[in-house]
Parts: C-alpha cells; sequence; structure tokens
C-alpha cells in the first residue's frame, strides 16, 4: 500500500529535512549530473524525438533514481519529503490505468499508454486532480 496522505503531510510539515530553495535546487543541479554520467545519458541533436529503448529504459532508471535521492522540496515549509525506493516503487504499481478529466464538453478519458501505443495521447495542461473551477480564473 502506498504512503498515505497523512505520512505525506507529516514528512512535508514536522519531519522532512528543513532546507533552503537554493540548496535543495544545487541538489538537483549535482544529482542530474551524476545520474546523467552514471547512465550515459547524451543529448543527440540529430534524434530529437528518442527512438532508442535502451535510453528510454536509462532515463527512467535516472529519474526514478534522481526523485529517491532528492525529493520533492515544500516551499511553504522550506522541508524535503523523501520516499524509499519501496515507497516509490509501491506508487508506480498504484497507479490507475486511466482516469477522467475535464468536465461537460471537455468531459476526456485518460488512458494508459504503453511504449509505442497507436493510441493518440492527450496533452493536458494546467494541474491534474486540482479542483479549479472557472470562477476562479
Amino acid at each position: 500500500m502506498a504512503v498515505n496522505f497523512a505520512e505525506v503531510s507529516d514528512r512535508a510539515l514536522n519531519t522532512g529535512e528543513k532546507m533552503e530553495a537554493k540548496h535543495f535546487d544545487m541538489n538537483i543541479f549535482k544529482e542530474s549530473e551524476r545520474v546523467r554520467l552514471k547512465y550515459g545519458i547524451k543529448f543527440e541533436r540529430s534524434e530529437l524525438i528518442n527512438t532508442n529503448d535502451g535510453l528510454a529504459d536509462r532515463l527512467f532508471l535516472a529519474g526514478r533514481e534522481l526523485y529517491e535521492n532528492t525529493g520533492t522540496f515544500v516551499m511553504d515549509s522550506k522541508r524535503v519529503i523523501r520516499f524509499s525506493s519501496k515507497e516509490i516503487e509501491t506508487a508506480l504499481s498504484e497507479i490507475p490505468g486511466s482516469m477522467i478529466i475535464g468536465e461537460g464538453r471537455e468531459i476526456r478519458k485518460m488512458e494508459h499508454r504503453c511504449v509505442e501505443d497507436a493510441a493518440e495521447p492527450i496533452v493536458q495542461g494546467g494541474v491534474i486532480g486540482a479542483n479549479t473551477l472557472q470562477e476562479h480564473f
């Protein structure tokens, strides 16, 4: 079972490591470079859209390791929420296969797409899952 909301809130407000935003940003920069070198990730100008499955796998592993080592910075409390490898793996395994976004004429079902899936992607702007009403704009 994934980490519950109360535990995430506790990490965000009380138990997460205290840190200044500048220090967190530097950690992101240093850790990004470390995992880039570790996983042999290099941008190829001639290939704007990656078609190398090995590189895609390495990018995923690097991203997961980057997140595990840096966490999420909470601006209000100046704390860092970190999740263990097991917690991240559990959360990834519990992601639903689809979700409904929008309302009225703009309602859409966003479904999980596999690698090289023929289904058209949905491009969604804004914050997914936020209760934002039109009158707030």
